[in-house]
């Protein structure tokens, strides 16, 4: 018998590994997808929202790569088990099968106390369920995996690891597509990205505006003018327009690839301006956008001057 424990070591140990990622992803890719898709008045806020979508992106690309090569190892680990069986008995296999049960275990353990211990201070709502319940699943379906390795003393087609892989890939496949079709996907938050720097770069010369016109007691003629006076770059190629309608009175103006969702609104809306050196500091949250070109007007008495110690509301 040739000495191939070397090479078991590298496949059993690499598909462990995999199947670690794998589980653990796909854990946090369902809990991401429950978050964006099933509201809890609870726990809902543009920041958790926003989080749960990066999160399933980044588990979602994870997956992508971490999938194919976990599947890939399983099948050379099964032909090296059709032709070397007396690896099938491995004591390093079934050690690698314990440690696993043992921590699949203590998740199932531990998520059932959490389910619990939400119920009996009334925070399991059906989006915390739902989590529980995926993370249970998942959790469950290693645990049996494994158990049903370690029992294993023959060769056989692995006729379940195979169904088991094609539930993984479809349920796989599905996750992808809702992300792929909700506003978390990456179509999506690039148009949310450009509009994001679009409106800093509105922020940044609404602002550059108001102190030009303390200092000159006077609104700039063109960007450019600001430009001279400030850090700011010259705007050639930018997409922001100026337009000067009176002595204290301007409209910034650029295009938007998407229009504002309600809960950028409702957070635009919530915040109140503040101030720097008497004037309004202008922010991201001074531009609620529909979707195209648009204009925001500005007036230097009501926008910028700040005439006592209560901020004034900017006119949205």
């Amino acid at each position: 018998m040739k000495n191939h424990t070397p090479y078991f070591a590298f496949l059993i140990f690499s598909r462990l590994v995999l199947s670690y990622l794998a589980v653990i992803f796909m854990s946090i890719l369902a809990s991401s997808l429950i978050t964006l898709f099933v509201p809890d008045i609870m726990t809902e806020s543009a920041y958790v929202a926003s989080g749960a979508g990066e999160m399933a992106r980044f588990t979602t690309s994870a997956l992508i790569v971490v999938i194919p090569l976990l599947i890939i190892v399983s099948k050379v680990l099964g032909s090296f088990y059709k032709n070397n069986t007396e690896y099938i008995t491995s004591s390093v296999k079934k050690w690698l099968g314990y440690t696993t049960l043992v921590l699949t275990g203590g998740v199932i353990v531990g998520d059932l106390i959490v389910f619990v211990s939400s119920f009996m201070n009334g925070d399991l709502g059906m989006r915390l369920f739902l989590q529980c319940l995926s993370l249970a699943v998942i959790a469950g379906i290693t645990f049996l995996y494994y158990l049903n390795d370690i029992r294993r003393t023959v060769y056989e087609k692995e006729i379940k690891s195979i169904v088991l892989a094609w539930v993984v890939i479809v349920i796989f496949l599905a996750s992808f597509t809702a992300l792929m079709t909700s506003d978390e996907s990456p179509i999506y938050m690039r148009k949310y990205k450009q509009d994001m720097a679009t409106v800093a770069k509105l922020s940044q010369y609404s602002n550059a505006i108001g102190q030009y016109y303390k200092i000159n007691k006077s609104l700039p003629a063109t960007l450019n003018d600001v430009s001279e006076k400030s850090s700011l770059e010259k705007m050639s190629g930018s997409n922001v327009v100026y337009k000067k309608i009176s002595a204290d009175k301007f409209e910034i103006c650029s295009t938007f690839a998407r229009e504002s969702t309600k809960t950028e609104q409702t957070s635009y809306l919530n915040r109140e301006p503040y101030y720097n050196s008497g004037y309004t500091v202008f922010n991201e949250y001074n531009f609620i956008h529909n979707k195209g070109y648009q204009c925001f007007s500005r007036t230097i008495a009501t926008d910028f001057e700040k005439k006592d110690s209560t901020p004034i509301p900017l006119d949205y």
